[in-house]
């Protein structure tokens, strides 16, 4: 049975914060524990619950009356007088505040709920990103995460100098929407450090992975993005001095379209890009990218059976993956696939296709309307025919557990929406395509720049983070260099694919590596750092996930 309270906290977006992760958060926006804005800093919590930030403020030494909170349950507000007397609590909705009427704060500490833009009231997220563009200076973009908006409004209570360290989740440092907002947030304020940790889940309950963000108000300066074994606010000082993490400057922060690689790639991506950029393009130029076929009912065009597509002529089905799982090869072929796309031909469809139709049109949907009014197929001409549809070179899969690889395709297999498609501007980059894109420098890649967001240990590359791709260029590779990567990638494309924690120590990725590298003009030896980098990233996120459903070690 659930519990009502868990599913209420679940509905608000509310997911309580352990105490050493507020005691992080709050030694990152007040200062080292033994720093004296201790005793003089006033610090809010706009979305305080029952006071877990607040309650531990005070157990760190902040005098009570300095501590303000709000937030819009009122039960919650009633647990917190009780366990923190003389802290400053009132019922009340952070976007209903203004700092005129509540004063602004040296510190602002807390965990705004997590509520995905579907769920909020369309017409107060308007009027909401409205007045935050406003302030901000930039368009603020329907679709974010209530927990964005509300780090936006809060930074306006703060003092100069005040910093702000919420917890919030990970996809905000990647989502394109979010984009104008981080990088005019980069401009106007100093984003002081991000903090996460790889190897300690912070919400057992809640399937998404989170960050500390803390800013400042003051001119942009450097960033630190530094991971941490365990919440421990005894880490604040080394993070605020730089010691401890990464150090970005603002302008890299402004221009970059993503800011989790600061966060998680190692020293040897940013070692590689910055020394051989030549090397390496973005798809575009080279790699048409499109989304897998949706055919909208799979029950009637994909069926899970293709027997019941017997009697259906031949040349109105095509080979079809409904799914890439259990494809365990780095290349598919016709006749190793079973499953079948129905796809009538222009003109009169033949009598086993017209029988199919026929029963078709008696059928229903789940929701109990005839097929051919199903709104996914209402903007096919008539409601059975599927527009044309393409496939690619190469299958590029969207979801990622413990495989990297990606598919040749030599007999244009089509695939559902659970991959992309991939096609060679250059049909003559076919040959070492595959390769290239199949080697650990793609691992890596796909690590660094995929969302590692979901809490089950999924790594999701979508079209904007497909796009984003560092990948090895198939225009510098020279004829003799090319028959160099095919030699090595002829016994890696005829055997199983492994997972990566495997196929890190197998000598034919070791050749196929070297060789690449070799083509691109870089040192071979890099082969290996870019290895073990992807195999540490893998592990890391899989070992979050397995924390997560079993707990931590003992």
């Amino acid at each position: 049975m659930t519990d009502p309270t868990r599913a209420a906290d679940k509905d608000l977006g509310r997911f309580y914060t352990p105490p050493a992760v507020a005691r992080l958060a709050l030694a990152l926006a007040v200062g080292p524990l033994e720093a004296p804005a201790w005793r003089s800093a006033r610090i809010w919590d706009p979305t305080c619950g029952d006071g877990g930030f607040l309650g531990q403020a005070a157990l760190l030494g902040a005098p009570r009356p300095h501590l303000v909170g709000h937030d819009v349950d009122g039960a919650a507000l009633g647990r917190l007088r009780s366990a923190v007397p003389g802290a400053a609590v009132q019922e009340a909705d952070l976007f209903d505040l203004d700092a005129a009427t509540v004063g602004t704060f040296d510190a602002i500490a807390g965990n705004p709920p997590y509520v995905r833009h579907e769920r909020m009231d369309p017409a107060r997220q308007r009027r909401i990103a409205a007045e935050l563009g406003a302030f901000l200076g930039v368009a603020v973009p329907g679709g974010l995460d209530l927990s964005v908006l509300a780090t936006l409004h809060a930074l306006r209570f703060l003092t100069p100098g005040g910093r702000l360290a919420f917890v919030l989740p990970a996809t905000w440092l990647d989502t394109g929407r979010a984009h104008p907002v981080r990088s005019a947030l980069a401009a106007r304020y100093r984003l002081r450090a991000v903090v996460e940790s790889r190897t300690e889940v912070w919400f057992p309950h809640a399937a998404v992975n989170t960050v500390i963000a803390v800013f400042e108000n003051g001119p942009p300066g450097p960033t630190v993005f530094a991971q941490v074994d365990r919440a421990d606010p005894r880490d604040a000082a080394a993070i605020l001095a730089g010691t401890l993490g990464r150090t970005v400057a603002p302008e890299a922060l402004q221009e970059a379209p993503s800011w989790s690689p600061f966060l998680r790639a190692p020293d040897v991506w940013f070692d590689v890009l910055a020394a051989h950029p030549a090397s390496f393009t973005v798809p575009r130029p080279v790699l048409t990218l499109r989304y897998g076929t949706k055919p909208g009912i799979s029950a009637f065009f994909a069926p899970r059976d293709p027997q019941e597509l017997d009697g259906v002529e031949a040349s109105c089905l095509r080979p079809f993956l409904r799914t890439l799982r259990g494809i365990d090869t780095y290349i598919v072929r016709s006749e190793d696939v079973s499953g079948r796309l129905f796809v009538a031909p222009q003109g009169e469809p033949p009598a086993g296709a017209g029988a199919w139709i026929d029963r078709g049109a008696q059928r229903t949907t789940r929701a109990g309307l005839p097929l051919p009014q199903a709104p996914s197929v209402r903007a096919n001409r008539p409601w059975w025919r599927l527009a044309a549809p393409r496939t690619g070179d190469v299958l590029v899969p969207q979801f990622r557990a413990a495989r990297h690889h990606v598919i040749d395709n030599p007999d244009g297999v089509l695939v559902n929406n659970s991959a992309w498609w991939g096609a060679w501007v250059d049909p003559a980059h076919r040959g070492v395509g595959a390769a290239l894109l199949n080697t650990s420098w793609m691992a890596l890649a796909a690590e660094v720049r995929g969302r590692v967001n979901l809490g089950e240990g999924l790594l999701t590359l979508y079209g904007p983070e497909l796009q984003r791709l560092p990948i090895p260029d198939p225009r510098r590779i020279t004829p003799a260099a090319a028959t160099a990567i095919a030699s090595a990638w002829a016994p890696i494309a005829a055997r199983r694919v492994l997972p990566f924690l495997d196929e890190v120590d197998q000598p034919d990725r070791a050749r196929l590596d070297a060789a690449a590298l070799a083509a691109l003009g870089l040192d071979p030896a890099l082969a290996r750092p870019i290895r073990a980098a992807a195999r540490d990233l893998l592990d890391a996120r899989l070992t979050l996930a397995r924390q997560r459903r079993t707990g931590p070690p003992p």
